[in-house]
């Protein structure tokens, strides 16, 4: 071990993903990064999933298989055992690219080389690449850029690309904000990072680090069209923060905007249901916005 390597907590929350589980392990026990602390926090799942974890227990610092409030309080379960520096939490149908976690180490020692004047600490993020099961031409790579407080907060505006998997903080910083509210379901990772960049300066590294799968039974597949909506009562519970005044007739026509082209989408996809409840939203929201009326 490099003896300015700083030590890496990985949190696996997991519930029914054997089938994915175990590259997904091997991925982060394949980083050849030693200074690394895993823990893995499975939901009582019914499938393979224990006896895969079990075929790795050995490598794992922390384990357990229990009934859990879901995804994060899995996640929260796991960084109360944590004593890294720096963690992050790696679905278990998400995977780490090869050298990832030494390249975060790389820019969170390369931020402290140069640190006199800075009052926070980093919130390293790498680049992440997205892999389709059903098929891999519709596979493409993302670089992160333009996380900042303001652009996340006003996540309407799509100033900032930002991926969970990709992204590395420090665990005293998860710990002092109160960690993941276990409140939020799909915008549980969103809530976390407008408090979080209270407390961090982003910092990238141009490496690939994370690989995201998505797949008929990811969340953010089967809840795509969900996610902005929920984003919105998080966001405004931040707006007070920024310095600007929030445009709300913008916001209301945007979000509407969103949600007319989610009715058209779900519509092609048969869920009407969903199609009737996203249409009656961006109507509710902003009318004249649903209906793209100047």
């Amino acid at each position: 071990m490099s003896s300015s390597q700083q030590k890496i907590s990985i949190i696996t929350p997991s519930f029914n993903q054997g089938e994915y589980l175990e590259s997904t392990l091997q991925s982060i026990l394949d980083q050849s990064y030693t200074n690394l602390e895993l823990i893995v926090i499975d939901g009582g799942s019914t499938d393979n999933s224990v006896d895969v974890i079990r075929k790795y227990e050995k490598h794992i610092d922390f384990w357990v298989s229990e009934s859990d409030k879901g995804q994060a309080h899995a996640i929260n379960k796991g960084f109360a055992k944590a004593t890294g520096t720096i963690a992050n939490w790696i679905n278990s149908d998400d995977m780490l690219e090869a050298g990832a976690l030494q390249s975060i180490d790389n820019a969170w020692n390369e931020f402290y080389a140069d640190s006199e004047d800075r009052k926070s600490f980093p919130l390293i993020c790498g680049n992440a690449r997205f892999v389709y099961e059903d098929d891999p031409s519709k596979n493409y790579s993302e670089k992160l850029s333009g996380i900042t407080l303001e652009n996340m907060v006003c996540y309407w505006r799509e100033a900032c690309e930002w991926e969970q998997p990709a992204m590395f903080f420090p665990l005293e910083v998860f710990k002092k904000i109160g960690g993941c509210d276990i409140s939020q379901n799909i915008a549980m990772d969103y809530d976390l990072w407008c408090r979080m960049l209270q407390h961090t300066d982003a910092v990238y590294t141009n490496h690939p680090c994370a690989i995201i799968r998505r797949h008929d039974d990811a969340k953010t597949c089967k809840w795509d069209y969900k996610c902005w909506l929920e984003n919105r009562p998080v966001s405004q519970r931040y707006w007070n923060l920024l310095d600007k005044t929030i445009d709300e007739v913008n916001f209301k026509k945007t979000l509407a905007l969103h949600c007319r082209y989610w009715t058209r989408k779900l519509i092609q996809r048969k869920d009407f249901g969903a199609a009737v409840q996203m249409a009656w939203e961006g109507l509710a929201t902003s009318p004249m916005g649903f209906l793209k009326i100047k």
